[in-house]
């Protein structure tokens, strides 16, 4: 009786976690519904076909990371860094409260599974300006690395890293 009992609560822990899972992918489609075409990083939606043959990757907490809204962006050639795949990107002019200028995507098939990013966020320039750290017609940037389930500020730069900067930066964080 008691084995019955655990294993009935067993399942209704597990639908509760399915449940706020499928809510979360909702939340998810629905932040993404603005855009013309959810796009993946390599430009290639993975299809519903394609998940049911098991080609899904793991959900990360910072997978917003990839929506550029409402920027536009170039993807360059892949790179190899210490024999890793590489995605290097170059976004648009900054747009928006969460802009981006270049990231390097790592990957695993067609999943990413690391990312850097060179941003400039609306509010982090504005508490630079406010507080006397920058020129009131400045911008504030800054690399981030987002890891499985984890995003850490590696640093803030004054002044916008040049492609090649951020390129030494990547070739040091994936090797």
């Amino acid at each position: 009786m008691m084995r019955a009992l655990l294993l009935f609560a067993g399942a209704i822990f597990l639908s509760a976690c399915a449940t706020d899972r499928t809510e979360q992918r909702a939340r998810d489609r629905a932040a993404l519904a603005p855009t013309e075409k959810p796009r993946t990083i390599s430009d290639k939606p993975v299809s519903s076909s394609s998940r049911r043959r098991g080609h899904t990757c793991a959900d990360q907490t910072w997978r917003g990371v990839f929506v550029a809204k409402p920027q536009t962006f170039d993807v360059r050639p892949d790179l190899k860094i210490g024999g890793r795949q590489i995605r290097p990107v170059v976004y648009g002019p900054l747009a928006g409260d969460f802009g981006k200028v270049y990231a390097f995507y790592e990957l695993q098939g067609r999943c990413v599974t690391r990312a850097l990013t060179l941003g400039s966020y609306e509010r982090t320039t504005q508490f630079a300006r406010s507080s006397g750290h920058i020129a009131p017609d400045a911008r504030r940037y800054h690399t981030d690395l987002y890891v499985p389930n984890a995003h850490h500020t590696l640093g803030f730069y004054d002044d916008k890293p040049t492609y090649e900067e951020m390129l030494d930066l990547a070739r040091r964080v994936f090797d």
